[in-house]
């Protein structure tokens, strides 16, 4: 054999291999992971949910379609469901569909643009609030603010989530030049390998159905069963005493696992009059829990009623989520006293007491409840020199408050996200779809620190240049919801904050939509 007949084989035969290595690749990580069954619940897993939800959107021509998009200001304020069902008073027949996750911003916007153009909906409804401009990229140091930091934002970009998962080629080629060489090479090879891009959540929605199916419930994000009375906290920890309409597989038989955080606890469960169980429980931990139905209490459901002799406090199983002290008494499995596993509920959002709360709080205890949860000690040390924080968790909030305060002294200033969103919207006009653009409403703590503030004002004036040039409708409901109680942080709505945000939607969908 000539050497050049071995050169063509060599050639011939490596563009076999990487090319059906590219075809696996396609076929494992992008065709059949997405085919498989969604079982994650609301905000969890952030970034398959997105990918699953973006690639399987639908609309059908007898349905005014609704693309909803935004971070997640828009997970928490818009019920696709229940605006839905606002339209259908008005005889709308709609399907709203989400398009967007956390910390979506104007650039993540421009580069998901032509997909959504391509899901051709009736419209295009952008949730959106100053902190989605990225205003991360404001030195960190409230001592020396200073403009926005573009260089930083750019450096920041190839390491976000949005772009190495879902657009890593578009972002290389229009900031090449910009880019270091450690930059480039790991963007580069996500635009190649689906299973480079996916890795880090591939296992999410296996795990999630692995845990519903064939183990015992104990780990997840959020709860799913059934609702108690008083309502469970979103992690699925229970008051001391509760009730509960419990679905049952087997008419005859009480099957479950709770999670008892403290020794020597007594349970008493009871339907009525009847005590059905009483148990000492001498450690803590999950437990499974079975006892037999009485005859004349069988059926397809049973209403229980729990009595636990001993409680948590908050601050010692969630201290980071709280700043108010509260009390538990067990932890629900994650399906508890559901027979039915849902699926596609991960952008479904329900009730809790989480949010219930803080409704029964004053102006001026949530006001000491919000400080104590969101900033106090953010700016304190573990340890100066290595620059360990005490709260690394509050960090972000706790910078985008600071800078608030640095733009009510500062005058009008843009930076690249207002670009960005101006390209999107021009986008949207040539594709000849009506974009909305709606500024979400801001918790009053926070909105006071610059609303009256030369720069707020240009903010404003911003989507008043896009309604002359590109034709968006802007509207701005910043003050819809005056109420810091229906407000869970800065700019995240409370479940009963969404429902009264859900008739507002519906009426700009009204005045929009083709």
């Amino acid at each position: 054999m000539n050497i050049q007949n071995l050169k063509i084989k060599i050639l011939l035969y490596t563009t076999v291999f990487i090319g059906s290595i590219l075809l696996l690749d396609w076929f494992i990580f992008s065709f059949l992971f997405l085919k498989f069954p969604n079982e994650l619940e609301w905000d969890t897993s952030p970034w398959y949910n997105f990918l699953q939800k973006k690639e399987s959107i639908q609309f059908t021509k007898d349905k005014k379609s609704i693309l909803v998009t935004g971070s997640s200001v828009a997970l928490y304020s818009y019920l696709p469901q229940d605006v839905d069902k606002e339209l259908s008073k008005s005889g709308f027949n709609s399907q709203s569909e989400f398009f967007g996750h956390v910390a979506m911003s104007p650039t993540d916007l421009y580069y998901y643009a032509d997909e959504m153009i391509s899901k051709k909906p009736g419209m295009i409804l952008l949730l959106i609030n100053p902190g989605d401009f990225q205003m991360d990229h404001f030195p960190r140091q409230k001592e020396s603010f200073g403009n926005y930091h573009e260089e930083g934002r750019i450096q920041a970009y190839t390491k976000r989530h949005p772009v190495k998962y879902y657009y890593p080629l578009d972002f290389l080629r229009d900031h090449f030049p910009k880019l270091k060489k450690s930059e480039i090479l790991p963007l580069l090879t996500k635009s190649i390998l689906y299973v480079n891009r996916y890795r880090s959540f591939v296992a999410d929605p296996i795990n999630a159905y692995l845990e519903r199916h064939t183990r015992s419930g104990r780990s997840f994000h959020n709860y799913t069963g059934s609702n108690l009375n008083p309502i469970q906290w979103r992690k699925g920890w229970t008051f001391q005493n509760f009730e509960v309409d419990c679905n049952l597989l087997q008419k005859s038989q009480f099957s479950e696992t709770f999670f008892i955080p403290e020794k020597n606890t007594e349970i008493r469960i009871a339907s009525g009059q009847t005590e059905l169980f009483r148990k000492d429980f001498s450690k803590s931990g999950w437990e499974r829990v079975q006892f037999s139905i009485p005859e004349n209490l069988r059926g397809d459901t049973i209403h229980l009623s729990f009595f636990i002799s001993k409680t948590v406090s908050s601050k010692v199983i969630d201290q980071k989520i709280y700043g108010k002290e509260y009390f538990y008494g067990i932890r629900l499995s994650q399906n508890f006293c559901k027979s039915v596993i849902e699926r596609d509920i991960s952008f479904t959002r329900i009730d809790s007491m989480d949010d219930q709360v803080l409704r029964q709080m004053s102006d001026e205890d949530y006001a000491v409840d919000y400080f104590e949860k969101m900033y106090k000690n953010a700016d304190q040390y573990v340890d100066k020199e290595r620059q360990i924080l005490v709260r690394p968790e509050v960090q972000r909030l706790y910078h985008l408050h600071n800078v608030k305060k640095f733009l009510n002294t500062k005058g009008k200033h843009r930076w690249s996200e207002f670009d960005y969103l101006e390209k999107s919207a021009k986008k949207f006009h040539d594709a000849k779809i009506p974009f909305v653009i709606v500024n979400n409403p801001e918790n009053p703590l926070e909105l006071s620190l610059y609303k009256d503030s030369e720069w707020y004002k240009d903010y404003l004036e911003f989507y008043q240049e896009l309604a002359s040039k590109y034709g968006v409708k802007f509207y701005n409901k910043n003050n819809t919801i005056p109420e810091v109680q229906d407000f869970i942080d800065s700019h995240h709505l409370t479940y009963r904050g969404s429902l009264q945000m859900s008739p507002v939607y519906a009426e700009i969908i009204k005045e929009n939509i083709p």
